[in-house]
């Protein structure tokens, strides 16, 4: 437990103020910060915001966190947490888990960090319709759509240049190639990308924040890759193993909310137990952004 942004002020997805910040929590293997420690104005109720649920902004005089789903009614419905004394074991985690993701729902479900794309690419990357084409009807607002389909769409060169890249995991073992992204046609923006896979030959869809692009906002000095470059280079399924993706939904052309479901169900059945950590709840990015 550290107490590095202790003091700051939360706000909820309404930009209400809901509390202030008394700890960081971090994972001891790795010090990465797992949870923020949150405790609620008007109570003495602490609870846990798992990192990725949560935005800081810097825009202001004064540094604090919005959330990104969640209002202050739905943290009173968040399990206690006890500074000292309460035990943070698999089955804490779980429940908390399962609390937060229930927030997720309606206008706010693209807002799980699942769908988060800045790790794909350096900024936000939208897809956009190109001059003088017809509005969308609400059925094709409502439902993602292949790009590959979605007429007079135009995209930038970054989301351009994700299609045919190879695809590994973390540990460099090759898993397929992109074959198409999956966009929400009211905002254009990437939620799913398609991996093609080899054997058995098959097509599967992947919430853009369980994929990063290891090349996307470098700051190490390289030179930036160049699109020939950039296309030989694999994107890089976070936390899931080659052998994860074959025990994914087969992915048959469309998206219903439903198959949605099953897809976020599926990849978080399989980061579960020992693996928590490593879903994109727990991803710490930029926290000095003034993103959403």
């Amino acid at each position: 437990m550290t107490s590095d942004l202790a003091g700051l002020r939360a706000s909820d997805v309404e930009d209400r103020p809901v509390g202030e910040l008394v700890a960081t929590l971090s994972e001891k293997s790795t010090g990465m910060i797992r949870y923020l420690d949150l405790e609620l104005a008007r109570t003495a109720k602490h609870v846990l915001i798992p990192i990725g649920h949560a935005r800081i902004h810097t825009a202001g005089l004064r540094p604090r966190v919005r959330l990104r789903a969640a209002t202050y009614e739905d943290l009173l419905g968040i399990p206690d947490y006890a500074p000292g004394d309460t035990e943070l074991d698999l089955e804490y985690h779980e429940r908390l888990l399962e609390s937060h993701g229930r927030l997720f729902y309606g206008s706010h479900y693209y807002a799980h960090p699942s769908f988060d794309h800045l790790a794909m690419f350096a900024g936000d990357s939208p897809v956009l319709a190109e001059p003088g084409e017809p509005e969308l009807d609400e059925a094709e607002l409502t439902a993602v759509q292949p790009l590959s389909q979605l007429k007079g769409a135009r995209a930038d060169s970054a989301t351009r240049a994700l299609h045919g890249r190879p695809a590994t995991d973390s540990a460099g073992e090759a898993v397929g190639g992109v074959a198409d992204m999956l966009v929400e046609p009211a905002t254009g923006t990437v939620r799913y990308v398609v991996i093609r896979l080899p054997e058995p030959p098959r097509l599967i869809v992947l919430p853009i924040g369980y994929l990063q692009d290891p090349e996307a906002g470098a700051t190490d000095g390289r030179p930036e890759a160049g699109p020939d470059d950039r296309a030989l280079r694999p994107v890089v399924l976070h936390g899931l193993a080659a052998e994860d993706a074959s025990l994914l939904p087969a992915f048959e052309g469309t998206l219903t909310r439903r198959d949605e479901n099953r897809v976020r169900a599926a990849v978080e059945g399989l980061l579960g137990g020992q693996r928590t950590f490593q879903r994109p709840d727990f991803r710490v990015r930029d926290l000095r952004t003034g993103g959403r």
